[in-house]
């Protein structure tokens, strides 16, 4: 059971409704356009019901890996960002040990002995595994969210 809009340009159905025609449609068989109010079944007339009511139904999942992608895209920026700030600023460290500030570890800036603290360590040797990581995720997830080809491959 179709209902239209009020000009008649849209037809939409509920979800109950959509699935009962699918179930009819499979039932008897029918493969082709809507004969006496029945609904057509298959791939396209899905898409384009789904496409009627405003967005196509795999279009949530989709929007899940888009968000995600652009998160992984914006921790990519964030960790190139942190990254040149601190090989802009690592060589401007203590050039002797200092407990009181935390700048114990030496460090060798083109060479010119360093002190930098704990977290310039882990950042200056984990923001380029976390770049690699959060890169490689997010053209995963960039694929993933594409719509799927016409041939049906993806």
């Amino acid at each position: 059971m179709l209902t239209g809009s009020q000009n008649g340009s849209k037809a939409t159905l509920s979800d109950g409704q959509y699935f009962l025609a699918r179930k009819r449609s499979v039932a008897s068989g029918s493969k082709g356009s809507i004969r006496n109010g029945e609904a057509p079944s298959g791939w396209a007339w899905s898409r384009s019901i789904a496409k009627t009511n405003g967005m196509l139904m795999s279009e949530s999942r989709r929007n899940v890996w888009n968000v995600s992608a652009l998160a992984l895209q914006v921790c990519v920026y964030i960790c190139l960002g942190l990254w040149i700030f601190l090989l802009s600023t690592i060589c401007s460290s203590p050039r002797a040990p200092d407990a009181a500030t935390g700048h114990i570890i030496s460090y060798n800036c083109h060479g010119t002995l360093v002190f930098i603290s704990r977290t310039q360590n882990i950042l200056l040797f984990g923001l380029i595994p976390a770049l690699v990581v959060a890169g490689v995720c997010g053209r995963a997830a960039r694929k993933r969210a594409a719509p799927p080809t016409a041939n049906g491959d993806k």
